[in-house]
């Protein structure tokens, strides 16, 4: 009783961060959380828009690359600066049934969610389980073309 006391308390005394890295490793998951801005280190993947908004709304669920990956579980989505031409962009979402939205209007420069990468067959990732971030932050490392550590 006395233990169960004590890490109640140690648990009290600990930030919301903290808690929930406290209970992670006490759980053995392999759940980290990243203390600063309360995300998670995982790796992000650059698509341009509107691509990005696409996946994040569990429309577009392959995501079509030059070459295979190992890389499984979530993953960010970092949605690109990168443009398109502006009627390749309205195609694209009218392709997706994308109507509520301009494309001017999607955020860019920013880690819009998560999705779970889940499968690839060659150049085909399958992704699935989209998280829309609340407040999408901007990477504080340097995007790059595919794969990048944002914190």
């Amino acid at each position: 009783m006395e233990v169960r006391r004590f890490m109640q308390d140690m648990a009290d005394l600990l930030t919301d961060v903290g808690r929930e890295h406290w209970r992670s490793k006490s759980l053995g998951w392999n759940r980290k959380v990243e203390p600063s801005r309360g995300l998670r280190p995982l790796r992000a993947l650059s698509i341009r828009q509107p691509h990005a908004e696409a996946i994040m709304r569990g429309v577009k669920k392959i995501e079509y690359r030059s070459a295979p990956t190992k890389i499984r579980g979530d993953i960010y989505i970092y949605a690109s600066m990168g443009r398109y031409s502006a009627d390749d962009e309205a195609k694209m979402l009218a392709e997706y049934g994308i109507d509520d939205v301009a494309c001017d209007d999607l955020p860019r420069g920013v880690l819009v969610g998560t999705v779970e990468l889940f499968d690839c067959d060659g150049g085909n990732w399958h992704v699935r389980n989209p998280v829309r971030l609340k407040k999408p932050p901007k990477p504080t490392k340097h995007p790059q073309p595919v794969w990048f550590n944002p914190f």
